[in-house]
């Protein structure tokens, strides 16, 4: 054993690189002695023979090069079933699970046996052309015909991967001491030259070092994570049991996992996505292994739909759901959360949310929705309605008689598919294996859920109600157990402190810069608390422990807030300014102990001129109280006194003037006319400056609840809520422009070179042409039908990002300024709009506006005159009612959630008018029409004696659009 570690170690010293020079007679005659020795052992059960087969892997199999050096005689023998799969994989696996194998060994150890197994080599020294050699393999791994070598092996590989993610232990110590023997054997020239090599590589392991680490797993085990190998082995593992799949997810999980913590051991950062001179994006990203699995996985038409169908027969989650059902939304094989279902399910799951986080990355609403890959639509739903109920019982497990009926059912299997589903855990029942499960589950699922629910958004394809029926069925069971013991169920106000003190959404202390984390990936801090340690959902959501669900809430509110219905995350945002004005007593005014008032006096003639001086440089101090002076274009200051109108009227009239084509700060898309910053405002002098006023402003009137007359773009909304606008956002921007790309996309491959396209955007800035290069060097970078995929998704990025990037940021500046994004984050981009901008016009509530309205100088609510407009009012049409409403507070859109939250109250002021005492009887009944005061919410109404009268008045004022003054 100790002449063939030497001859192993002095022929293979350059590694598993230069190994090929390890072809000697002397090395093939020691191999040709220690493999006679391990097949007579082969059924030797006893010490001292088991002990030769430890030391035949801890001393031969973690040699560098060993595979290479091996002549094939040689390979042949160690690939036989009696050696390979009853000695060397089982003793491999163990040797890692007891700590005897781990560090840099174990990988060595796992090249051996990846080269070994699948026939292929490793790749050259800083070498990424993969192709040739996965051609030069096609055939060689014959082992995984058996699918028990096809088992014993993907449990070599998760245990020697798992243990090579831990600094060396045993076996540095047992390998370092087999060294020191045979450098005591060698000649003082040798041994000298030796022991520095021995040395070094104490050093490194010792140190925990995984510099050369990272090499030997992407150049040695790079076939590991080959398309080709992955298929294989699925086809194996699954032609004797449809449970092999477990094994395989396992298998998968472990290269995921450990290789991305192999490398941050390293001290190496994962490679930057780049190109070659070809354009070829997986120049740099398919060296890592993770990645490459990640993407065999998520990219390959059938993988995904298999682990479905699995977890649908195993689980009992549903293969497909119909759009036409409306119950039976809240899955209930999911109800217990992660921790309520079986690990192997849990281990397959996992796998499966990270790879369709993978896929949905590139996905498009075509694929979805017209070619709908990689699942019909029916499917999607079904996947959806999992997941969405999944995240919610993360947080609210449910511990419901469905949920036990349904445990009971799965222990009522056949016992032959117990059977098989034992051996299949038996293979991956390691707790390391199983928590890499959980990992994915808990980080994925959301991410999965929320790229899903951004699709919905854009194009629907699920029920109104799946996304808020965990909720509804949570609420009305809590309701109906908890009607004397309200303690345990979280409300408005403890939501809301553990919001803002950070066991949720947290306020200006959140990773606002960090957008893929803020918005497409919210999940990756979906259990942070504010100390920034991971909080587990068990602990959160304790059994019976008053006040603990309001922790629950608040974590469900951030990695998955649809799954909340908008009126009770209205209500939350609200109550959340309401607590910071009390925190900053911005709601208090200087004599009652609040901070000084900002004083403003402007000339309407220059408003946001005079406003941007005024205001421009208040920072936080913003969010105190507002005293306008308004100066006519006479010069003269109008009179009135400001108790909130003025201050609405200012921010109206900043933000219309603002937004208006001749400042050139906005745009507006094609078509349905969104407002969006407009690229070129950065060559405007003061452009971004007065952009980041812009946004100021707008948050002022978010902090306020004062609702502006705009809307914006949603991809833009994406962008101020941190994340980060794709492909599919491009058609809100440019149609055209995204058909053309789609177009690219499904173009035949022969003919996309014959389209003439580079690399690089045009775009015209004031009469000249600019050209902006997607890539360095993309202007001669021509697009082929390898790297379209990537041109596709680099010019929407550029043009939705890159080119918006100045002029957004500067807005997004100013808005965060006031209201942090990650407090905008529960919203959709549709939602956003609404917050600003109020309800859908879906008609005016008239009952509503009555309950909450205001009277003055002399109205009252039993006031003739009242009781004739509300009826007069009532039969007003839908339109004629929102003509009114604009008519009164500027906007034709009621607030949200009901007048009740309208900033300043709606009020109907008196105005007294002279009337014939016969106006009753057909006299001439009051002439004046009505006006309105809209910076104070108020209709001045006269006195009328007719229901006719007053009802032809106010249609003339309203349709004129008449009567506007400021009282």
């Amino acid at each position: 054993m100790e002449s063939l570690q030497q001859q192993c170690q002095g022929a293979g010293s350059g590694g598993i690189f230069n190994a090929a020079a390890a072809r000697t007679a002397g090395l093939q005659r020691v191999f040709d002695v220690a493999i006679t020795a391990l097949e007579v052992f082969c059924c030797a059960k006893q010490q001292p023979w088991q002990g030769f087969t430890d030391q035949f892997v801890l001393v031969v199999m973690t040699t560098p090069g060993l595979a290479v050096a091996a002549a094939g005689p040689i390979k042949a023998r160690l690939l036989d079933p009696a050696v390979l799969r009853l000695q060397l994989l089982p003793v491999s696996t163990r040797l890692a699970s007891q700590g005897q194998l781990s560090g840099l060994a174990a990988l060595h150890c796992l090249a051996n046996l990846a080269q070994l197994v699948t026939g292929c080599s490793p790749l050259p020294n800083k070498s990424n052309d993969r192709q040739p050699q996965l051609q030069a393999a096609t055939g060689a791994s014959q082992p995984f015909s058996d699918p028990q070598t096809a088992w014993a092996f993907c449990g070599a590989v998760m245990h020697l991967l798992a243990a090579a993610s831990k600094p060396a232990s045993k076996s540095f110590v047992f390998i370092k001491q087999h060294k020191q023997r045979l450098h005591n054997g060698r000649n003082a020239a040798n041994g000298s030259q030796y022991e520095g090599e021995v040395a070094s590589n104490d050093i490194s392991q010792a140190n925990g070092s995984r510099a050369s680490a990272t090499e030997v797993l992407q150049q040695g085990c790079w076939m590991l994570a080959s398309q080709q190998h992955l298929l294989q082995l699925m086809k194996v593992l699954t032609s004797h049991s449809q449970d092999g799949i477990v094994v395989w997810a396992g298998y998968c999980v472990h290269l995921l996992q450990d290789c991305h913590r192999i490398t941050q051991l390293s001290g190496k950062k994962e490679p930057n996505a780049a190109t070659d001179s070809k354009g070829n994006r997986n120049s740099i990203d398919s060296s890592s292994l993770s990645k490459s699995v990640l993407n065999v996985i998520a990219f390959h038409p059938g993988l995904l739909p298999a682990m479905w169908r699995w977890l649908a027969l195993t689980a009992g989650l549903p293969l497909e759901a119909p759009l036409q059902a409306s119950r039976g939304l809240d899955i209930a094989a999911v109800a217990g959360g992660p921790e309520g279902m079986q690990p192997h399910v849990v281990l397959v799951l996992g796998l499966f949310c990270r790879s369709l986080a993978q896929l949905l990355l590139v996905l498009d609403d075509a694929d979805l929705h017209t070619h709908q890959t990689p699942f019909s639509l029916g499917t999607s739903r079904a996947v959806v309605s999992t997941l969405n109920s999944l995240v919610f019982h993360t947080w609210f497990p449910d511990a419901s008689q469905a949920l036990k009926q349904h445990q009971q059912r799965q222990q009522q299997l056949p016992q032959q598919r117990m059977q098989q589903q034992q051996q299949a855990l038996a293979i991956t029942q390691a707790a390391t294996t199983a928590a890499y499960g959980m990992e994915l589950v808990r980080q994925h699922a959301p991410v999965v859920l929320r790229g899903y629910y951004e699709r919905d958004a854009r194009q629907r394809f699920c029920q109104p109600n799946l996304w808020t029926e965990p909720y509804s069925n949570l609420m009305a069971s809590l309701n109906a157990q908890h009607k004397q013991e309200r303690s345990t169920v979280a409300t408005t106000a403890a939501v809301v402190q553990a919001l803002l003190v950070g066991v949720g959404l947290g306020s200006e202390d959140s990773d606002g810069d960090n957008p893929a984390t803020s918005i497409t990936s919210p999940a990756l801090r979906a259990g942070a608390s504010s100390s920034g340690s991971p909080v587990s959902p068990a602990t959160v959501v304790g059994a019976g422990v008053p006040g603990l669900r309001t922790g629950a809430l608040a974590s469900l509110l951030r990695c998955a807030p649809q799954a909340v219905p908008f009126c009770a995350r209205l209500e939350l945002f609200r109550q959340m300014l309401q607590q910071d004005k009390a925190r900053g007593r911005w709601n208090l005014s200087p004599v009652e102990g609040g901070p000084p008032s900002l004083k403003l006096t402007v000339r309407r003639d220059v408003l946001l001129e005079d406003a941007y001086r005024g205001l421009g440089g208040a920072g936080h101090n913003i969010k105190a109280r507002l005293q306008v002076t308004f100066v006519n274009a006479q010069g003269l200051a109008e009179a009135g006194i400001d108790q909130g109108g003025l201050m609405k009227e200012l921010l109206e009239q900043i933000v219309a003037a603002g937004t208006q084509p001749e400042y050139g700060l906005f745009t507006t898309t094609q078509g349905s006319g969104l407002l969006y910053p407009n690229p070129a405002a950065e060559a405007i002098p003061q452009g971004l400056a007065l952009l980041k006023f812009l946004g100021m402003m707008v948050g002022k009137a978010l902090y306020e609840g004062i609702l502006l007359n705009l809307s914006f773009a949603p991809f833009f909304l994406l962008s101020l809520q941190g994340g980060r606008p794709g492909l599919d956002d491009l058609a809100g921007l440019d149609s055209t422009l995204h058909t053309s790309l789609l177009a690219v996309k499904a173009c035949p491959a022969a003919d996309v070179e014959h389209l003439g396209l580079t690399f690089a955007a045009e775009q015209q800035l004031f009469g000249k042409t600019v050209e902006s290069e997607l890539l360095p060097g993309g202007s001669s970078l021509p697009v082929t039908a390898d790297n379209r995929l990537l041109y596709v998704h680099l010019l929407a990025d550029w043009h939705l990002n890159a080119r918006l990037g100045r002029a957004a940021a500067a807005f997004a500046g100013g808005l965060s300024g006031v209201l942090p994004p990650s407090w905008l984050h529960p919203f959709s981009p549709e939602e956003l709009n609404e917050l600003m901008s109020g309800g859908q016009d879906e008609g005016l509530d008239i009952d509503d506006m009555a309950r909450y309205v205001q009277y003055s100088n002399g109205y009252s609510e039993s006031s003739s005159t009242i009781k004739m407009f509300w009826t007069v009012v009532s039969g007003f049409t839908a339109e004629q009612r929102r003509l009114l409403l604009r008519f009164i507070t500027s906007t034709s859109r009621a607030p949200l959630g009901g007048f009740k939250h309208l900033q300043p109250p709606l009020t109907v002021h008196k105005v007294d008018c002279g009337s014939s005492p016969l106006a009753l009887l057909g006299g001439k009944d009051v002439d004046r029409l009505p006006s309105a005061s809209t910076c104070y919410n108020m209709l001045k109404l006269p006195n009328y004696k007719r229901a006719a009268t007053m009802r032809q008045k106010l249609l003339y004022a309203i349709g004129a659009g008449a009567g506007f003054e400021l009282s």
